[in-house]
């Protein structure tokens, strides 16, 4: 489950955002009134970059969730702002 979610996020969603750009967008460009689609599909690009980003984002955190599973270290990220969170405000 792991690994497909790896191979269609992280490999699969970039190579079908470079084909939008590199040849859908030039050949939609060359057809007649193509000027209502060319700019939705360079928004759509850009949207799509974006979420593919988020992906690498998730799979490292989901990545470091794994790891901690699988070798037992655990730590708690949101307890440990918190903590410097509450240590300031006493401070003050």
């Amino acid at each position: 489950m792991w690994f497909l979610w790896l191979y269609t996020r992280i490999f699969v969603l970039p190579t079908a955002i470079y084909a939008i750009e590199k040849y859908t967008i030039p050949v939609l460009a060359t057809l007649d009134k193509s000027y209502y689609f060319v700019p939705f599909m360079h928004s759509m690009a850009f949207f799509l970059s974006c979420m593919c980003f988020l992906h690498f984002y998730w799979f490292f955190m989901i990545s470091q969730m794994l790891y901690g599973l699988a070798f037992g270290k655990y730590e708690d990220l949101q307890k440990k702002d918190t903590d410097l969170k509450t240590q300031s405000k006493k401070k003050n």
